[in-house]
């Protein structure tokens, strides 16, 4: 009578050691299909799933991409960012160019949709897209601008001031960098001004055990709006001791919203956790030199210091539409380059915009400003860095 074979999986699982090199070497992909082995090999996935805190990235240039027609759809140039995740995103922020998010993905001849009898041209919407390669639930929050600056997986940045392009930036669950989201509609009438910290707080859906909002990401299709006073309240409630960052964009998408055909005309992204630190500057309109841009980050590193390595770090720059390669005399990714050499690990994500919001932070010295003060957030003609590390 001849021996029964041994169980591939039980020999594993008698040595967990063995086990756990193995699993260090698979991406996400491959570790939730083995996780279907048994309740053990879940479990201890489940586990390494939660130490893999590492955010995800892409930058597709999908105006190079046409030239080549190497794809049955465009869609697929978004396979290879997700091919091999080694985390989970479960929250992403998405710019995308106004000439793509208007177009669509389109599908390639070759496509055996596009061959079919009944195929009447088709473009595909672009947000959704991303958020159907991604896990569910992951949220993802869609800004659409005219242009987008944008980091590949080589860090390479990039300045797409038009065309087609998209870029992304995605965070697994980490409970040393918490993120709560809000959007409202130029319909929700709204007055912030007399409210204090915890009542904008629970404006913004943050939870009372969160903690200081350490950087605020504001987005808004209006410039005039009540809506517009919520960074404004949030800049003079903390003293100026908030980093505060966005701008004015084309539209708003967000995919926790039940109703897909509306777009909220505000977004507020707040970043909460003991060990976030960010450092905010603003390039603004009188620096029209590439000397003078570098010499006005090069301050800006100073104070950043050493900055992590990209699983730790990020930067976005939000810059006037004016201020491109038009403006350093056609010169382009002048201060996208700037930014690179000065960080050469962060991975770098921002827009093209209708103007911008930031301030100088850490402030300095600066007095807080008076409720009839109007904070020097708003912008035009500049660009605006932040960096965040956790």
């Amino acid at each position: 009578m001849s021996k029964m074979q041994p169980d591939p999986g039980q020999i594993l699982t008698s040595f967990p050691e063995v086990m756990h090199k193995i699993l260090s070497y698979l991406n996400m992909k491959q570790l939730n299909t083995i996780s279907r082995v048994c309740k053990f090999w879940c479990e201890e996935i489940g586990r390494l799933k939660k130490k893999r805190c590492s955010p995800l990235w892409f930058y597709v240039n999908v105006e190079n991409a046409r030239e080549c027609m190497q794809y049955d759809c465009e869609s697929d140039l978004l396979d290879s960012a997700f091919a091999k995740p080694w985390s989970e995103p479960s929250y992403g922020i998405v710019f995308c160019t106004n000439d793509l998010h208007k177009v669509g993905f389109e599908i390639g001849k070759d496509s055996p949709v596009r061959k079919a009898k009944r195929y009447k041209k088709e473009m595909l919407p672009v947000i959704p897209e991303v958020t159907k390669r991604l896990p569910h639930p992951c949220t993802v929050l869609g800004i659409v601008s005219s242009g987008v600056i944008g980091t590949d997986s080589r860090l390479v940045c990039e300045e797409m001031e038009e065309g087609s392009a998209i870029c992304g930036w995605f965070l697994p669950s980490n409970p040393s960098l918490r993120h709560y989201h809000f959007t409202l509609s130029e319909k929700q009438c709204i007055s912030v001004d007399e409210m204090s910290k915890a009542e904008l707080h629970r404006l913004m859906r943050i939870p009372e055990d969160a903690g200081d909002i350490k950087l605020l990401l504001f987005f808004a299709t209006s410039h005039d709006h009540g809506a517009l006073d919520v960074p404004m309240s949030l800049y003079r409630q903390y003293d100026k001791r908030i980093a505060i960052a966005g701008g004015f964009v084309d539209s708003i998408e967000d995919s926790t919203l039940a109703d897909a055909d509306s777009e909220p005309s505000f977004l507020g992204i707040a970043f909460c956790g003991d060990n976030i630190q960010v450092v905010e500057t603003v390039i603004g309109y009188h620096i029209s030199t590439e000397k003078e841009a570098r010499q006005e980050m090069e301050k800006f590193k100073s104070i950043c210091g050493d900055c992590p390595s990209s699983a730790r770090s990020v930067g976005f720059q939000f810059s006037c539409v004016a201020r491109g390669s038009q403006f350093y005399a056609g010169n382009e990714n002048v201060e996208s380059q700037i930014f690179r050499s000065l960080f050469p690990q962060t991975p770098l994500f921002g827009f093209f915009g209708n103007g911008e919001i930031g301030h100088k932070y850490p402030p300095g010295d600066q007095s807080p400003p008076s409720k009839s003060e109007r904070p020097s957030i708003f912008h035009g003609y500049s660009s605006v860095f932040v960096v965040m590390s956790w």
